[in-house]
């Protein structure tokens, strides 16, 4: 009682907001799930149909033992079955109880490990609910699909806080680990690049290789279906991953790729072709060089401060550069996004204030921003990502230019705030 009456009345009304939204979601996920877990469904139809010796990477009728809402197909390579198949060993009743369980398991070790990284007690009721609504809820929107983001993210979050302890090799491991089911987070280990250690180069190696030979484990343990996987990202037929997939964009998969893709509708304009493709690359490598640029000063530096500026600002990086980013996926900006509203707090806000009145509404009568809109809120994960990347961007320039004052500890940071 004596902690409550300490709160502010923001906490109060975050906490209370929190927690309403906490029971709604449980009862969801446990109670009225029937149009909900869809990837899951998928995975634990996929695992079933592999269990009976059938063909998990096909759609069809009589492969739905979970009746899965959405016809999607199962999408990572042959061995991630084997982390899906104990589910296909329960009974249907059971495997979304027992899947969801874990599930919120795994999320509060997620906020256990965000709290290791950042000390966020002060601020505990109103990142909690920052969390769960930042980024068009990508949070909401991992827990209502059944997918496994918060699981990656879990792992991914434990490795980045290995890293800022110095500790790249168990951060490697995590990273590898991650990487057996979705294959892009393998993109992570180029952390490794930007680390003090001296055996850095070593452990690049050591862990790409190992991740390719977890790529040609999946042909030795599964030759018939490994081959399958790989044609199904370019096959055409309706029921592949490149159909399902590959071409959707907007605030589905609010990648600067498919921002790219939309380009030309956005401004009227006839291209097409690879022209999309250059472009994307060619942002990439631009915002890559740019971030490299102005990691510099404080690359090699041994203080937390730097090292959390470091990692922060790679993970926004790889927001952007990624050629596929799902609306679950930016629950990697949460944290960053949060700890870089509190470090700035007193900065830029009327502007903010503005942007946010100015562009409240998507069917905003202004000349230009009218037609802007329409695609500003398809990519508006996007476009906030940048934003945050920019911050971040201007932030460790001002923390590594010469004569720079010693920066505030976060501790102390937390204190002040």
């Amino acid at each position: 009682m004596k902690a409550l009456k300490e709160l502010s009345n923001n906490q109060r009304v975050a906490i209370v907001i929190s927690g309403i939204y906490v029971f709604w979601v449980l009862g969801m996920l446990f109670v009225a799930n029937d149009h909900l877990l869809w990837d899951f469904k998928v995975y634990s139809s996929a695992a079933t149909a592999y269990h009976l010796g059938l063909n998990p990477y096909h759609l069809d009728g009589s492969l739905q033992p979970h009746q899965n809402v959405a016809s999607l197909p199962f999408m990572y390579p042959p061995l991630a079955l084997y982390y899906y198949v104990p589910f296909a060993w329960l009974p249907s009743g059971l495997a979304i109880p027992v899947f969801s369980s874990i599930k919120f398991l795994a999320l509060c070790g997620l906020f256990f490990v965000w709290d290791k990284i950042v000390p966020l007690q002060k601020h505990a009721p109103v990142f909690l609910m920052f969390s769960f609504f930042a980024f068009n809820a990508a949070l909401h929107r991992d827990l209502i699909s059944g997918n496994i983001s918060v699981f990656e993210q879990l792992l991914l979050w434990i490795g980045i806080y290995y890293f800022i302890e110095g500790k790249i090799w168990h951060f490697g491991y995590l990273i590898v680990l991650v990487s057996t089911v979705k294959l892009l987070p393998i993109v992570f280990l180029g952390f490794l690049l930007l680390s003090d250690k001296r055996d850095k180069y070593k452990a690049v190696i050591w862990f790409l290789a190992l991740f390719i030979f977890y790529l040609g484990l999946n042909y030795v343990l599964e030759p018939t279906l490994t081959p399958i996987y790989v044609e199904s990202f370019v096959s055409a037929n309706v029921n592949s991953i490149a159909s399902n997939d590959h071409n959707a964009g907007g605030i589905n998969n609010a990648s600067t790729y498919e921002f790219m893709k939309a380009l030309p509708a956005m401004l009227s304009v006839d291209f097409s072709g690879t022209v999309p493709l250059v472009l994307y690359i060619l942002l990439a490598i631009g915002v890559t060089l740019i971030t490299w640029q102005s990691l510099r000063p404080i690359m090699y530096s041994t203080e937390r401060d730097h090292k959390l500026m470091l990692v922060f600002t790679l993970s926004m990086l790889v927001l952007l550069i990624l050629p596929r980013v799902k609306d679950y996926s930016y629950i990697l900006a949460v944290l960053p996004t949060f700890h870089i509203m509190v470090r700035n707090r007193l900065r830029d806000s009327l502007l903010v204030l503005l942007v946010l009145i100015c562009l409240s509404a998507r069917d905003l009568k202004a000349p230009i921003f009218s037609e802007m809109l329409v695609y500003y809120w398809d990519f508006y994960t996007l476009v906030l990502s940048g934003v945050v990347w920019g911050l971040y961007i201007r932030e460790v320039r001002e923390v590594g230019a010469p004569n720079n004052s010693e920066p505030e500890s976060l501790v102390g940071l937390v204190e002040r705030v």
